[in-house]
């Protein structure tokens, strides 16, 4: 039987998917439910605290017009949402009236979006799982969803994850992610890789491409054309030196380990590019969002 180019090109797509190398690829489901546990334990985590971002709710309103535009009713729908981290988008997608199902690989994120979710009376419900080893057919996820919904998280990070959230979806689908030259993960201060790393930086952070990107053209080659949207967040971080220096010690450890040598430079870096104590930077964000109807 003769495959159709458009078969072709998919299966293409996915061959190179698949063969690119990201730099969580080698963490096991264990060492990811410890970073993420570590990360989530504290009420605010690593920059974000210290940064001046686009407001939530700004945020999470543009995702409601996109989800609109496409036909995509809230109230009264089903939705599961994969990396949910503490609820910045469960919480209010269960304020708008939907029964919202969080999964996620960190029990302290979910443990606290349930403390808040059962004092409110929302209804949202919790699975402690990876997506990455994920059976959607014994955790009965299967086509039971009206939305299903990921934003900025590397719970979904090849196309057999991909696929897995497709095959959850019975309406309506939502994906988000950082649209990077370095791969996906932590955001890394590029002055360190280029001043105190000599440019080497995290191994593989270059090899994966976007995520986004990826995902993209993986939905517009099986026919489905979501609606896009490219977001430029710029953010402004004022914080104490040392905290700075342990964020992105923190961050690169994820990928590997960070000697005690590099750590001392680190710290000697940040700690001379502070005034009184305090390390201030200007940055830019490139995200992309896109919501689709199933096909």
């Amino acid at each position: 039987m003769k495959i159709k180019s458009k078969d072709k090109n998919i299966q293409n797509w996915m061959d190179f998917w698949r063969s690119s190398k990201g730099v969580f690829d080698d963490k096991s489901d264990k060492e990811q439910a410890e970073f993420w546990d570590t990360r989530w334990g504290t009420t605010d985590t690593g920059i974000s605290k210290h940064s001046k971002p686009r407001k939530k709710k700004k945020s999470m309103g543009e995702i409601f017009e996109m989800l609109e535009e496409v036909g995509f009713k809230i109230k009264g729908s089903r939705i599961l949402d994969i990396g949910s981290g503490p609820g910045a988008a469960a919480i209010p997608f269960a304020e708008a009236g939907a029964k919202v199902t969080a999964f996620d690989i960190s029990s302290t994120a979910l443990d606290r979006l349930k403390a808040y979710t059962d004092k409110k009376g929302l209804d949202v419900k919790t699975i402690t799982a990876s997506w990455w080893t994920a059976d959607i057919d014994r955790l009965n996820l299967r086509n039971r969803f009206d939305l299903v919904f990921v934003t900025n998280s590397p719970a979904v990070k090849d196309v057999d994850g991909f696929d897995r959230m497709l095959a959850c979806s019975k309406g309506f689908g939502f994906y988000s992610f950082f649209i990077q030259n370095h791969g996906y993960g932590p955001m890394i201060n590029s002055d360190v890789v280029q001043k105190v790393l000599k440019g080497v930086g995290p191994k593989n952070t270059s090899k994966k491409g976007s995520l986004f990107t990826n995902a993209f053209l993986y939905l517009y080659l099986k026919g489905c054309h979501p609606v896009v949207r490219i977001q430029n967040n710029k953010r402004n971080i004022s914080m104490p030196w040392e905290e700075a220096a342990n964020h992105t010690i923190s961050s690169l450890e994820h990928f590997e380990l960070c000697t005690a040598p590099v750590k001392r430079r680190i710290r000697e870096y940040y700690k001379s590019s502070a005034v009184n104590g305090i390390y201030k930077e200007s940055y830019t964000v490139y995200s992309g969002m896109m919501a689709w109807k199933m096909k």
